[in-house]
């Protein structure tokens, strides 16, 4: 019988002292909602998360939580899923042009990954629309295998946004995918000062994304090794009906 499993990853908002300094002067807070479908490709199930960008000068930092995070799911299935780099924490860094996310492995410690920053290709468009009293204007991109649209306002020219994205002439106001299972709607922007927030240092010395990639199919091709195995113990040969079948909000060929 055909066994499938999926494994979901949430982000904890834990802060990582060996990756960060203390910074205590004026930032500036972007405070996002969002709704993320956990089923996409396969299904609906929305959850609602709470979604910070925090800048300071030429860094930020971006993560989200889940609106009822720290509540017990009851789930009887015997799924796996496997939402990698979705929800995690993203730190960017403008004048060193690098951005670093961090992964939670199987062990529960969040693990960081170097990426380059803003690599997306954005088209923009002519069309504009009022979003509260924001002016914005639309801009769409292809980005790790998914359509993205964003509508952003030049009139506050930070050229950020939540997760990954940004890289626009000002800062993002709205984005999602084509399916809007990942959506992000900006809730407010505020300065605050006398607010420890860490941001990172030496990026250098923490592993590529390629090694993130490559992290992942080493995985699920021992997990799947173990399920044929575990079909029939006694023939290493054999073949067996079990698969993994993974979903990844950044598309991974595995």
């Amino acid at each position: 019988m055909k066994k499938t499993y999926y494994f979901f990853l949430l982000l904890t908002a834990c802060y990582i002292q060996d990756i960060c300094a203390q910074v205590n002067e004026v930032k500036t807070i972007v405070s996002y909602s969002c709704v993320f479908n956990v089923k996409f490709d396969r299904g609906q199930e929305y959850q609602r998360f709470a979604a910070s960008l925090w800048i300071h000068k030429l860094t930020s930092g971006f993560f989200m939580l889940p609106e009822n995070f720290g509540e017990k799911k009851v789930d009887n299935s015997m799924d796996i899923v496997q939402d990698v780099d979705t929800i995690f924490r993203v730190m960017k860094d403008f004048e060193q042009d690098d951005l670093l996310f961090g992964d939670i492995v199987f062990d529960g410690k969040e693990k960081f990954y170097k990426d380059t920053l803003h690599i997306m290709q954005w088209e923009l468009k002519e069309e504009k629309k009022l979003i509260d009293s924001f002016t914005c204007f639309k801009a769409t991109t292809f980005f790790k295998g998914r359509s993205y649209t964003a509508w952003y306002c030049p009139e506050i020219s930070i050229p950020n946004g939540p997760w990954k994205l940004g890289g626009l002439p000002g800062l993002i106001i709205e984005a999602y995918d084509d399916n809007k299972d990942l959506y992000f709607l900006l809730k407010r922007i505020e300065n605050k000062k006398d607010i420890n927030q860490r941001v990172f240092a030496g990026i250098d010395k923490y592993p590529s994304y390629e090694t993130y990639v490559r992290y992942w199919k080493d995985f699920f091709e021992k997990v799947n090794g173990a399920a044929k195995a575990q079909d029939n113990p006694d023939c290493i040969s054999c073949l067996t009906n079990s698969t993994i079948k993974t979903y990844t909000w950044e598309k991974i060929s595995l």
